[in-house]
């Protein structure tokens, strides 16, 4: 079972981590299912602290990964975690820790050694290595992170540009529900050229970046109890309960019922 802490990103490196999330692996009885990682415009640098156990048949004793914006769902394996530490960039960061433009990294899970040059191998260990006590309070290594994330960004990098975050703003507030001419027409620039923004330093496309918003907003809003999902596709602006399920299928792999119960089981 897992659960989920948040924690505020280090003021030293604020503009480079939108948030901090930590999960604590409750162990149960029966073998844990795959989580279904859900799509997501942002990136993450990611910590995956492993039991004892599981490290006895050939795990390390954690594993990191510089994460790209997800198009699509995945399913990944929770077995033998204890703990995990997520860090969601800010738009821009990953082209600047990654030294290469996002979309590259879209739909990809890299350990940040084979992008970075070997004298951050050393930094990586240290920074991780107050995680290793699962008995330490996760702040110390959040910490230890930002401080390496500091030290890699490049200073040359420049942020984000003014016209990214306005257009990212814009999705936000509409969860999904508008155009990308629209969106381009309010932060004054053309399609093609808020595209290339988004490129550049989300890693999707807008239009991409608004289908994520809108799905994740019905997600947000679901209960427990059965969806009327007609009605909840005209309240998203879908055109119809087909739409809907379609958009579903297209980027969670299944129909937003199935999803629902999904969510059920996991908690």
């Amino acid at each position: 079972m897992r659960q989920r802490a948040t924690h505020a990103p280090p003021a030293s490196a604020g503009h480079l981590v939108e948030s901090v999330s930590v999960d604590r692996f409750v162990p149960v009885a029966r073998r844990p299912a795959p989580w279904r990682v859900i799509p997501d415009a942002s990136a993450h640098l990611i910590v995956h602290l492993y039991e004892p156990a599981a490290r006895i048949v050939g795990r390390a004793a954690y594993r990191c990964r510089l994460v790209g914006p997800r198009s699509v769902y995945a399913d990944v394996d929770q077995r033998g975690r204890s703990r995990t530490l997520v860090l969601t960039l800010r738009p821009g960061a990953l082209a600047a820790l990654a030294g290469m433009p996002a979309d590259e990294l879209a739909d990809h899970a890299l350990d940040p050694r084979d992008l970075w040059p070997a004298e951050y191998d050393e930094l990586l260990e240290e920074a991780l290595a107050p995680a290793l006590d699962p008995a330490l309070d996760p702040a110390a290594q959040i910490r230890a992170l930002a401080a390496l994330l500091r030290r890699r960004a490049r200073a040359e990098a420049p942020p984000a540009p003014a016209a990214l975050l306005a257009a990212l703003g814009v999705a936000r507030r509409c969860a999904g529900r508008c155009t990308v001419d629209a969106v381009a027409a309010h932060v004054g620039v053309s399609g093609r050229h808020l595209r290339a923004l988004f490129l550049r330093h989300v890693g999707l496309p807008p239009k991409r970046v608004l289908r994520i918003a809108r799905v994740r907003e019905v997600i947000a809003r679901m209960s427990g109890a059965n969806g009327d999902w007609a009605r909840r596709a005209a309240d998203h602006g879908y055109f119809d309960q087909a739409h809907l399920i379609h958009d579903f299928e297209a980027l969670l792999g299944e129909s937003p019922e199935r999803f629902r119960e999904r969510c059920a089981r996991e908690g």
